[in-house]
């Protein structure tokens, strides 16, 4: 009986650019087809284009031949989630290529390859796209996330932290797979750099690899801390005032306990169909707490914000390292005129002495309906003369809504676009209405004007509407719903010469940078100086019996099956002596042993010291130009 166990879709120009390349296969769900045996590698399929079948006007197809090319070193980044996710490791992508000429590959999913290989052109070095399987925009739309997203309970954000890894488990085996194939290249990985969603499967694939491993963390939330104040989810309280159920849902599931309980539930339940201990095991890996791990090996951890954006706990080591914002931008042109249709809008606004509020959520799922209500308020009900432009999904709203929405477009009082170019288009603007992401809140605070974070508040986007708040160029964030109440106070305020709730003050008096600097230069500097300490991860687990399966070549067909070598690869007595010499050396900076394991001995402690001058070096880099 057939059998569809999977589908490969390949742009035609693509596969006539690769005369020959190995493709993912993926399910209906866009998640990776894995093998049925352990330790489920997933499903490859090689396509090769026969020339002599192609059409005499069409282009040939050039071998990819990367042979004759050296690259100093090469950085496997592996990141799954929303284009906010991915945008900033494209833009960190893109500066290690260019100003140290290094080889890059992205994996991440497949929704991303178009974005990926648009701004994968670089002068020096190479970016390339690998697919990690899954689709998380389209799971966004599904009907669970939607009651997400419409249910306001702490509760409900703290299971979708503590889920945001073990939803991407699925990626796991291919990461390794990706890794280990790329021994045979050229220039094998030398370095892995991970985002937060991915922090248990990068420990896996660097330990099983003997890869070093950074991260690349934009959610600082989710890095744990014993400080009491430092919440792993920020409450959002009714308008209205806190009810009962606010309170016990605040003092319930908002801490860092809270979060490491269901982390735990999710991550490592031993009836789930993947938990994190039973793929470490899959590898010859015994359990770890992650970031425990992380941080007893000194593993740096970089937050691309300055110092002084947010409070840093007191109890973080010194290998978590903040360095600067980073933006991905676009030198296509500058200026009013290279926004197109909208730059005109904005060049009409302003020539009518309008003021401009920008309204964005990204790729967050905001129903058309609360959408226009609010836009159409604002319009209708604000004290001083304000045109919109709001940049975003474009869905079908109600006809009576769309109605007025569509008169105030005729009298050119609003603009929508699915997509503008922010880097050109927020200096223009007057006040922003944000979702809270971290790189739409960062370009919007850096114009210097008032900014309001509402939307469906998910994980970090609490955290920065939070940030806003506290910085004082802002109300408190809000969920969308509630948001319609407040839209045309908060356009008012923010608009208002006399400047009533001193939001336009503390907004022009705060610095979080250039607009024109993309903070690129500086990430990548603080990656090339933690080079020459940089080890290999080795966790305090345990190596159990299965071990062997590390040294294990393992094949994986078209057909989804998987097979393996006939025996298990000899360890030496004096490898294994070694290796455990070398784990023991990692673990005893305290120890007052002898010399063989004294912390001097240790790459892990020689990296301490390295981590330490890293971030007392950004610590008074950003001192002087921290945000206020």
């Amino acid at each position: 009986m057939d059998q569809t166990i999977g589908e490969v879709s390949v742009p035609l120009p693509q596969l006539l650019e690769d005369s020959q390349d190995t493709y993912l296969v993926s399910d209906a769900w866009h998640e990776a087809v894995l093998g049925t045996q352990q330790p489920h590698l997933p499903c490859k399929v090689s396509l090769s284009v026969v020339q002599e079948s192609l059409p005499k006007n069409w282009p040939v197809a050039q071998a990819k031949n990367d042979r004759g090319q050296r690259y100093p070193m090469h950085v496997f980044m592996m990141t799954r989630g929303t284009r906010g996710d991915v945008q900033p490791f494209v833009a960190l992508a893109r500066g290690l290529a260019e100003q140290l000429g290094w080889l890059v590959t992205i994996c991440t999913e497949q929704s991303h390859a178009a974005f990926v290989r648009k701004h994968s052109d670089v002068h020096s070095g190479k970016i390339r796209f690998r697919p990690s399987g899954g689709n998380t925009e389209a799971r966004m739309d599904s009907v669970g996330a939607h009651f997400l997203l419409t249910h306001r309970a702490e509760f409900l954000q703290m299971i979708a932290l503590a889920r945001s890894e073990a939803e991407f488990f699925s990626s796991a085996t291919v990461f390794v797979d990706y890794v280990r194939a790329m021994e045979t290249e050229p220039k094998p990985v030398d370095l892995i750099m991970f985002g937060f969603t991915l922090a248990g499967v990068a420990a896996l694939v660097g330990e099983h690899c003997r890869k070093p491993v950074v991260g690349f963390i934009l959610q600082p939330s989710c890095i744990p801390s014993k400080e009491e104040d430092w919440k792993a989810v920020q409450p959002i309280h009714s308008p209205d005032g806190q009810s009962l159920l606010d309170t016990v849902d605040e003092m319930a599931f908002t801490s860092h306990n809270s979060l490491k309980l269901l982390k735990d539930l999710a991550e490592k339940n031993p009836f789930a169909s993947w938990n994190l201990n039973h793929l470490r095991k899959l590898f010859g890996l015994g359990p770890t707490d992650t970031w425990q791990a992380y941080n007893q090996a000194r593993v740096p951890i970089i937050i691309p914000m300055p110092a002084g954006t947010f409070q840093r706990p007191q109890d973080w080591p010194d290998n978590i390292i903040q360095t600067d914002f980073i933006f991905l931008r676009n030198q296509a042109g500058t200026g009013r005129k290279s926004l197109g249709e909208v730059g005109d809008f904005v060049e009409a606004a302003r020539q009518e002495g309008k003021k401009l509020c920008l309204i964005t959520f990204s790729s967050m799922p905001v129903p058309r309906r609360t959408l226009l209500r609010i836009i159409v308020k604002m319009l209708n009900e604000a004290s001083f003369p304000v045109s919109v432009i709001y940049v975003g999904r474009i869905d079908e709203g109600p006809e009576d809504l769309e109605n007025a929405a569509r008169q105030f477009k005729e009298t050119g009082r609003f603009f929508e676009a699915r997509a503008v170019d922010f880097g050109l288009l927020f200096p223009e603007m007057d006040c922003f209405v944000v979702h809270g992401g971290l790189g739409t809140t960062v370009e919007a605070l850096r114009t210097r004007k008032p900014c309001c974070v509402t939307g469906p508040l998910l994980m970090d986007q609490r955290f920065w509407g939070y940030v806003c708040h506290e910085k004082g160029v802002g109300p408190k964030p809000v969920f969308i719903a509630d948001f319609e109440k407040h839209c045309v106070d908060f356009v008012n305020n923010a608009v208002d010469p006399e400047d009533p709730e001193h939001w336009q003050a503390n907004a022009r008096d705060s610095d979080w940078g250039k607009v024109q600097d993309d903070g690129v230069e500086a990430n990548v500097n603080c990656i090339q100086g933690l080079l020459s300490e940089l080890e290999p991860l080795v966790t305090r687990s345990e190596v159990h019996d299965d071990s062997w399966m590390m040294q294990k070549s393992w094949l994986c067909c078209s057909s989804g099956r998987v097979t393996e070598p006939d025996a298990p690869e000899e360890i030496s007595s004096e490898d294994a002596s070694s290796r455990q010499t070398h784990r023991c050396a990692a673990c005893v900076r305290s120890s007052s042993a002898g010399p063989e394991t004294s912390p001097c001995s240790s790459p892990v402690a020689r990296r301490h010291c390295a981590l330490r001058a890293a971030s007392s070096h950004w610590r008074h880099q950003n001192h002087a130009s921290a945000p206020s």
